[in-house]
């Protein structure tokens, strides 16, 4: 199971493929990824979803789970995989109930691809704008510049935001790949699209192009996260969905930068009564969102 599920503390990440396309063709992975495999090919094998039913189990008899964080890796084609993994997000659905389940994939050339998403029993989606500058950014992800690049990252997101609950479209950007002022010019970009931003510090991997890059410094971090929380505080989206995402530093994570105290709503919403209750909402609001009243429909 360890070798493609883990679990931090509430947060369960899966990894229902085998790899990620942009791998399979020299010069096309992301220069600070190593989601490669032995298995790696063009469209990656995708797992038995039972074994990853058996995963979610095992980890809920353990503990409880608050999040399950699934990864797509690049698929080529219109859909870029999603098309795939529907079926397996209704069946996780099943057996997780109130508990929410978060998707990071590639962006999709067909969006209607994230209102079925939905439709099956997603509740966030996240799409990586990664860095803000242009060049940049296809400079550090020439498989992603070539799928469509960041226009088709921002399609999909402001598409998303169409579909899903204030607060549940999400998109990482890298802290130290690209000047500061470029970063905080793109979580603005996000927030004004409604769209929440996480700040992903960046590690030197081994065996990466990036591998000898020295990390952000402190002082960057530090102005990057206040900027962050300020942004988010203003804009009055939600970020209480992000929870225990404990891979990346959350929105909540830099309220503390300013010693800002919980509200009741937010302990509410962090409470169990109030996971269960915001899970209950989720189901309901999808359910009348597929299924319609007919005077609805008319």
């Amino acid at each position: 199971m360890g070798s493609f599920a883990s679990l931090h503390d509430k947060l369960l990440i899966l990894h229902p493929l085998l790899g990620c396309g942009f791998f399979a063709e020299a010069g096309r992975a992301c220069r600070y990824c190593v989601y490669d495999s032995m298995l790696n090919q063009a469209v990656p094998p995708l797992r038995d979803p039972l074994e990853l039913v058996e995963v979610v189990r095992a980890a809920l008899a353990e503990r409880e789970v608050d999040t399950v964080y699934l990864y797509n890796g690049f698929v080529p084609g219109d859909a870029a995989g999603l098309d795939r993994l529907t079926s397996l997000i209704a069946l996780l659905r099943r057996h997780l109930g109130h508990r929410q389940i978060a998707l990071e994939s590639v962006a999709p050339r067909d969006v209607s691809m994230i209102d079925e998403l939905y439709a099956a029993g997603l509740d966030i989606f996240i799409c990586n704008l990664e860095l803000h500058d242009p060049a940049r950014f296809s400079e550090l992800c020439p498989g992603k510049a070539s799928e469509g690049g960041q226009e088709a990252i921002w399609r999909a997101l402001e598409h998303a935001v169409s579909v899903f609950r204030a607060g549940a479209v999400v998109s990482h950007l890298i802290l130290g790949l690209e000047p500061l002022d470029a970063t905080l010019a793109g979580m603005k970009a996000l927030v004004d699209r409604g769209v929440v931003p996480l700040l992903v510090p960046f590690r030197p991997l081994p065996g990466t192009p990036l591998a000898d890059r020295p990390l952000p410094g402190m002082d960057e971090a530090e102005q990057a996260f206040l900027a962050l929380y300020e942004l988010l505080n203003e804009s009055g989206l939600p970020t209480h969905r992000l929870r225990d995402m404990g891979r990346v530093l959350t929105p909540m994570e830099s309220r503390v930068l300013v010693g800002r105290e919980t509200t009741l709503a937010e302990r509410f919403s962090l409470s169990p009564w109030g996971r269960r209750v915001g899970g209950w909402m989720d189901a309901l609001r999808r359910s009348l969102r597929v299924h319609p009243s007919d005077e609805g429909a008319s």
